[in-house]
């Protein structure tokens, strides 16, 4: 069997320009998948058209390019940038009392309200646990900001991580220290 179009993929990270390896290379459009290689290269052969191309890797966010065009009786060279997420935001909403009472000086606080703001606006929310943790998953780079708080009584606690950057950590940790407003 015959292939009538040839394309050289080239997969690189966006933020360091250095090739991206084991990215898989998928479409709707044809059977199977092809990896790249330790030098981000991938070679597919398929018959001439328009097809989607879907990049995917666990480290970084998936890509679809629609509407790549393969032309016939041809190789051509095409390069694709993924961007790299981080693999974790965690930590513990603990409580902080002015006048510590026996056994609640920083203690952990469960089913506080804990929000992930990207550029101001929430992505993602969720309660403590009843350990009082958090952790939100499978990021993208970008800034962001933590905010937790919680109606304790007739007294409002919360807290603000203040902006933040993440780049290509695996886990970031961000403990929440509430106090009363």
């Amino acid at each position: 069997m015959s292939f009538q179009s040839t394309m050289i993929g080239i997969v690189t990270n966006t933020k360091t320009k250095k090739p991206v390896n084991a990215a898989v290379l998928t479409s709707p459009d044809f059977v199977g998948s092809m990896m790249t290689t330790p030098r981000g290269m991938v070679i597919l052969e398929v018959a001439g058209g328009t097809y989607d191309i879907v990049i995917s890797h666990n480290h970084y966010v998936t890509k679809t390019v629609v509407d790549v065009v393969f032309p016939a009786n041809k190789a051509f060279l095409l390069k694709f940038a993924l961007t790299p997420k981080a693999k974790k935001i965690k930590g513990m909403v603990k409580l902080d009392i002015p006048a510590p009472i026996a056994g609640l000086e920083k203690a952990c606080v469960e089913q506080a309200t804990v929000k992930l703001l990207k550029n101001g606006l929430v992505v993602a929310s969720q309660l403590s646990a009843c350990d009082g943790s958090y952790s939100f998953e499978n990021l993208e780079v970008g800034k962001y900001e933590v905010k937790s708080s919680i109606l304790l009584g007739d007294a409002i606690y919360s807290k603000s991580s203040g902006g933040f950057s993440i780049e290509d950590e695996d886990e970031i940790t961000m403990d929440m220290l509430v106090k009363t407003v």
